[in-house]
């Protein structure tokens, strides 16, 4: 640092005033020149302006306006305290800084930019007297608490501070990503996924799979769907032989089972009690006709059941409904 501006204030000027000569400042800081130096000689008249204070007082090296010390003095602690304060709020503009922000991180987050910014710390002449010039007395202007004039001069919420802000962020979210891919493995061949999600698409451009936590990858989910397809035909066609090797549906004299590659086809055998097919026990219910009832064995089918077993794959059925409902009227 190769200059320090220093604003002796004794209380005896309205804080406005004050605050103004920032202003002052600022617009003085932002005044540009010629440099005549001659390494510059073959550049252009605009390349060749450079701020008035960086060519009168050389080897500032850090960012921004040189920095401006307010001393004040004059009135009690608490006076001075406030005065301070009414300062720094009038002459805001000045010391501020501009927000900036990048867009592309989408976080809502930014910094502070101080190129434009007159850097001002504040003290008071008691504070110097007791711990001198290189104490803890400087109050940076924006920022909280008193430091060293080093630590007082660096700026609060600068482009740094946001780039740590922004590493932690980006930390959690490599955390939170990573315990995603986590659970992201496979169940069957613990296959990692390189990709958090992936769809695939069937006919017709339906998601017909969907990469989820305690899921399966993409080829163990299709040897499973396939699987599971393979054993559900293979019950399908097991429950068809042996639907077809019981009696046929009463009403429509089919298999039991129903009509193959029906909707309503069973996919399992028939209870020993099924009198019907899906699709007539579905139609009887459809036309409120109640529960099937069949004939009552006649006399001459009695006596002759005690010689030989009939043919009549529904005897027992009608032999039994006979003896559960006996005052029905025989009918179907």
């Amino acid at each position: 640092m190769s200059v320090l501006m220093v604003e002796v204030d004794r209380s005896t000027m309205a804080p406005a005033d004050v605050a103004a000569k920032f202003t002052a400042y600022r617009e003085l800081f932002r005044t540009r020149v010629r440099d005549n130096d001659l390494v510059l000689a073959d550049r252009g008249p605009a390349d060749r302006m450079v701020h008035w204070w960086r060519r009168t007082w050389p080897g500032h090296t850090r960012g921004g306006y040189p920095p401006v010390a307010l001393v004040v003095t004059g009135a009690g602690p608490v006076a001075l305290e406030g005065r301070q304060q009414a300062v720094a709020d009038l002459s805001a503009d000045c010391w501020r800084g501009r927000w900036c922000r990048e867009v592309r991180d989408y976080n809502g987050d930014g910094w502070r930019g101080y190129d434009d910014a007159v850097p001002v710390v504040a003290t008071t002449l008691e504070l110097l007297a007791e711990h001198g010039p290189l104490g803890p007395v400087w109050w940076r202007f924006g920022r909280s608490g008193r430091h060293s004039l080093t630590e007082a001069l660096e700026n609060p919420n600068n482009r740094a501070a946001y780039d740590l802000r922004q590493a932690a962020r980006e930390d959690e979210q490599q955390r939170v990503h990573q315990e995603l891919m986590d659970s992201l493995v496979c169940i069957d061949c613990g296959d990692v996924p390189e990709q958090e999600s992936t769809w695939e698409y069937g006919p017709g451009g339906q998601v017909e799979w969907t990469r989820r936590p305690g899921g399966r990858c993409r080829p163990c989910h299709q040897d499973r769907k396939e699987r599971l397809e393979r054993e559900a035909e293979e019950q399908l066609e097991a429950a068809r032989a042996a639907n077809a090797g019981l009696r046929p549906c009463w009403t429509c004299r089919g298999s039991i089972g129903g009509k193959e590659d029906s909707k309503l086809e069973l996919r399992e055998k028939a209870r020993p009690d099924r009198l019907e097919c899906p699709e007539c026990v579905q139609a009887r219910a459809a036309k409120d006709l109640g529960p099937l009832m069949l004939p009552v064995p006649t006399k001459h089918e009695l006596v002759a059941a005690l010689v030989s077993t009939p043919d009549d794959p529904w005897w027992e059925d009608r032999v039994l409904h006979a003896r559960l409902y006996p005052a029905r009227v025989s009918r179907v």
